[in-house]
């Protein structure tokens, strides 16, 4: 409670201080631009330079000031510093003369009140020879004071003070956003390095070299670190006890800017379902949708099987991608009745067999997944033991390109059991996509894993979860995709020991388990005090924290002093410090007529008999009675498990007459059978 009455008050300050003394807010911009003035006369700022140093998951700033006295006496430079509300002081030094040689002298972290008093009395008026010091003071979450004495008439003083900040992690870089900082004349030259030498720098979105200078900042600038390796998936954990019952938590998770790669020279088995349950679009954006997942293979060896009632292979043997490309820019769609996904799976198992060991072996089946209810789909987890392949099933609708796993479906086992996922795909594009079209795009990842699924994170004692108080570009609650993260600080109960983070690659088990780093829990100890965090912390605990990250907060401050020789007469008198399909022959049935999908009153019975009896007679059955039993998915014939005579008629050029059919429209239930009674 007492942290967050002073919070409120310093930001009252803090308001009262940008408009009473003249702070000018950048158009624009978040943050009020520093201020600096004397208590005597006129005191110009000559140099402030920030070497910031960027690394994953934290920026150092080591801020360095000089300013020069233009006045005829001693007098206390006053800045007033504006920084994000994320940035926290750790360090102040004071740089002075011994013996004639430039020397830094380093602050001590101190109780705020006591750093305050302490400060007034090496400033005012005595008869001894004072040191010279330096106060660095919290005022409120993004503003700070310095104030040094003495600054001698004519000469200059040169001070600094370290911050730290977090960066974000999103599409595979770490992100820090730098406003215009200094004063409003006089903006900061910021001094940008990474961290590691073989890492990368982006300013803007564009390279940027190590060491390079923002001499000017006009607006924010998103400094960007892109480092050289990232493990798979990335993750930190600090944790600080600070009082009974009350530890403070930071965790950070990262995913690799890509999670998987696609093998080159794969052999490829691409299946088609072309039965008539998928209407001539549908089949269209299927053969599309393969397209697209075939030009991210480089170098691979693909055969196209299409399949209804029968399977039936486009090439004959594996040809080069390109071939296959341009055959699918053109092939013509066919629709049967049929929908033996089955013998199409056994038949891609049996032509990957032979496959050069070394290479990739894929299976990828774009269909509807209607089938008939005696297809055992649980007994087709086994189907690729010869092959060992890897089989993605996409279970395809018309909609704008997009992808999402089903581990759920009736299917999801077949293709788990492979490594490879279920997924429902939405499709809406042509074979002749552009390559860099957004179905190319979206079916990257059926050639490649780009996102952790069945993501979660454990921590004992702790939830550790995206939510909408952390940051979690990039995450759900079931998936991390490649190249984002998540992050949070929280405050529990008991220091968790460990945290694990859990997920899959398609279906390949994914686990990474990290213990707390004491970097880490030292660095956040600090950094909780440019956070929401914060305003849940008693003055007790934020001593605890402040004093462990050594962090300037509104119970400590830094005072930096050095030895000094100056006239007693020139302290000062009271200084505020503060602190705080190919075609097949069929028997024609002449022109049937078709009937609108669900249209009222249709008899679905009658129509099957009126078509069937003439071919009934033409294979040979005369006046003898035939059952027949079909089963149905929307307007396509799945299954005949049934054709019974006591008649000596051809059976087989009747079921082939039966699987002639074309259904219409109005046979729309979703699965069905039919008992049809002919002649008799």
């Amino acid at each position: 409670m007492a942290a967050a009455i002073v919070v409120a008050i310093m930001r009252i300050a803090l308001f009262l201080i940008a408009t009473g003394a003249g702070l000018v807010a950048a158009p624009g911009l978040a943050i009020a631009q520093d201020g600096l003035s004397g208590l005597r006369g006129v005191l110009e700022e000559r140099q402030h330079r920030i070497d910031l140093t960027i690394a994953p998951g934290h920026a150092t700033l080591v801020v360095q000031r000089t300013v020069e006295n233009l006045g005829r006496r001693h007098d206390q430079a006053d800045w007033q510093i504006f920084l994000p509300e994320t940035a926290v002081a750790t360090l102040l030094r004071t740089r002075g003369m011994v013996d004639g040689v430039p020397r830094w002298f380093v602050g001590e972290l101190m109780e705020a009140e006591a750093a305050a008093a302490k400060y007034r009395e090496l400033t005012g008026i005595g008869g001894y020879y004072p040191k010279d010091p330096a106060l660095l003071s919290w005022r409120s979450p993004g503003h700070l004071a310095l104030q040094v004495f003495p600054v001698p008439p004519g000469e200059r003083k040169t001070v600094s003070y370290t911050l730290e900040m977090p960066t974000t992690y999103r599409d595979g870089r770490h992100e820090l956003s730098i406003p215009r900082l200094g004063i409003a004349d006089a903006p900061a030259e910021v001094v940008v390095r990474p961290l590691s030498k073989q890492d990368r720098l982006l300013v803007n979105g564009q390279p940027f070299p190590a060491g390079g200078r923002l001499a000017t900042i006009g607006g924010d600038a998103v400094i960007a670190l892109v480092p050289a390796w990232t493990p798979q998936v990335g993750a930190a954990l600090g944790v600080k006890t600070f009082g009974d019952d009350r530890t403070l938590v930071s965790y950070r998770i990262d995913a690799a800017p890509r999670l998987g790669h696609v093998p080159r020279d794969a052999e490829v088995v691409v299946i088609l379902d072309w039965s008539r349950s998928l209407d001539q679009k549908l089949c269209e954006d299927g053969v599309g949708a393969a397209a697209a997942v075939l030009r991210h293979f480089p170098g691979a060896a693909v055969e196209v099987l299409t399949v209804d009632r029968q399977v039936r292979r486009r090439h004959g043997r594996f040809v080069p991608v390109a071939r296959a490309l341009s055959d699918l820019a053109t092939i013509e769609i066919q629709r049967r009745n049929g929908s033996n996904l089955d013998r199409a799976l056994a038949q891609a198992d049996q032509l990957l067999a032979t496959a050069p060991a070394r290479h990739a072996r894929r299976v990828l089946l774009f269909s509807d997944l209607r089938t008939r209810e005696a297809l055992d789909v649980a007994k087709l987890e086994g189907a690729f033991k010869r092959s060992g392949a890897l089989l993605h099933v996409a279970r395809i609708e018309q909609g704008r390109p997009q992808l999402t796993a089903d581990p759920e479906g009736e299917w999801s086992g077949v293709a788990r059991a492979t490594g490879g996922l279920l997924w429902n795909a939405l499709v809406a594009s042509g074979a002749t996509e552009a390559p860099n079209g957004e179905m190319t795009t979206t079916m990257e990842e059926l050639a490649r894993p780009m996102r952790l699924h069945r993501f979660r994170v454990i921590a004992p004692g702790i939830d550790v979860s995206p939510s909408a108080g952390d940051d979690d570009g990039g995450a759900s609650a079931q998936n991390l995709d490649e190249g984002q993260g998540i992050a949070g600080l929280k405050i529990a109960r008991d220091p968790p020991p460990w945290m694990e983070i859990v997920g899959e690659l398609w279906s390949r088990q994914v686990r990474v388990r990290v213990s707390p780093d004491p970097a880490e829990s030292r660095r956040w100890s600090a950094l909780v005090f440019g956070s929401e965090v914060m305003d849940g912390l008693s003055d007790k605990e934020m001593m605890v924290l402040a004093r462990y990250g050594r962090a300037v907060s509104p119970v400590t401050s830094y005072l930096a002093i050095e030895p000094g020789v100056r006239p007693s007469t020139e302290g000062l008198e009271d200084v505020g410090a503060g602190g705080g399909g190919t075609g097949e022959g069929t028997i024609g049935l002449g022109n049937l007529a078709t009937y609108g999908r669900g249209g009222g009153g249709f008899d679905h019975v009658a129509w099957l008999r009126k078509a069937l009896e003439p071919a009934r007679k033409t294979c040979g059955f005369g006046r003898d009675a035939v059952s027949i039993a079909i089963e149905t998915t929307l307007d396509e014939i799945v299954d005949v498990p049934k054709l019974s005579t006591d008649g000596r008629g051809d059976r087989a050029c009747l079921l082939e007459a039966v699987w002639s059919l074309e259904l219409p429209a109005a046979f729309s239930s979703a699965h069905e059978f039919w008992s049809v009674q002919l002649g008799g």
